[in-house]
């Protein structure tokens, strides 16, 4: 497993605006076996910000650089939750946690014209 290190802090590369809303985020390392031979193995953390195309999140461990895992974004009050697709692209460790950047994709079966219109509609604010 590697962690990035930086010169420069890898959640300032980012091109498009973020936002700084904390959403929980659900990250699923493993999917459960057809079989019930193993359970999914999902991490509840929380996000240090947001974007268009990327989310940003606190965990209490690392993840390998490259993975591709499944999010789901649970916010607080009325909005209903989104689920996507994204890349772990960054990490660092950060006073026992691990900060990590997750690039989003637009992948069939996610809800990310959701997101990003949930995004989009925060900017406008």
């Amino acid at each position: 497993m590697t962690i990035d290190h930086y010169d420069e802090d890898p959640s300032d590369r980012r091109s498009e605006e973020r936002i700084d809303e904390h959403v929980t985020i659900f990250v699923e390392r493993y999917a459960a076996e057809f079989d019930n031979s193993r359970a999914a193995n999902i991490m509840i953390c929380d996000s240090v910000d947001i974007s268009a195309n990327g989310v940003q999140v606190r965990m209490d461990q690392p993840l390998p650089i490259g993975t591709i895992l499944r999010l789901c974004a649970q916010f607080s009050g009325e909005r209903p939750s989104l689920y996507l697709v994204g890349e772990v692209k960054w990490q660092r460790a950060e006073e026992g946690q691990y900060c990590i950047g997750f690039e989003l994709f637009e992948s069939e079966q996610t809800d990310i014209i959701a997101w990003k219109e949930l995004i989009a509609g925060q900017l406008d604010v």
